[in-house]
Parts: structure tokens; sequence; C-alpha cells
């Protein structure tokens, strides 16, 4: 431990200063927000070809009656109301 020397009550320098902290946490921030716009764009896109049409299916949510065919709004499980159109949705 030859070189290695700490006074007490004396805070620990990793060798940052306020300028390199800034910049670390812009290029972070800069990862995320590109990294955001990667899983938006690839992961929540649902495209419909031409001359087709989507049924949305809601896996999670309250149970709908036998009697039922589609659920009646967006608290149930089951075949949605909304039908997608051919494009692109988000």
């Amino acid at each position: 431990m030859g070189d290695m020397h700490f006074k007490r009550n004396q805070p620990m320098s990793f060798g940052l200063n306020k300028a390199r902290f800034i910049s670390m946490i812009l290029f972070s921030v800069m990862v995320v927000a590109v990294g955001f716009g990667f899983w938006y764009w690839f992961v929540w896109r649902i495209e419909v070809p031409a001359a087709h049409f989507a049924r949305m299916v809601k896996k999670v949510g309250n149970d709908i009656e036998n009697s039922m065919v589609i659920a009646p709004n967006s608290d149930f499980k089951g075949p949605q109301v909304n039908i997608l159109k051919e494009g692109r949705h988000f």
C-alpha cells in the first residue's frame, strides 16, 4: 500500500472535474434518448399491410361475459372494438 495515503475527513477524489462530469451526464442522456427512439420505432410499432386490417386483442383486464363477443371498452380483455386500418400505428 506504499503510495496510497488517505487523510481522515478528506473526501475521495476520482479525478472527475465539473466539465467532464457534465459531459458524461449529457452523453448518458443522449444514449437513453436514442435507445428510447429505437425502442419506440422497432418494438411499439404495428405495421398493417395494404388491403389488410388488424384486430386488437387485449390479453389482460377484466373478463367479459359469455354472452359478449367483443369487449365493451378497453378495461376488458378479449377482442377490442377498434380495428386498425392499413398503415403504421404506434
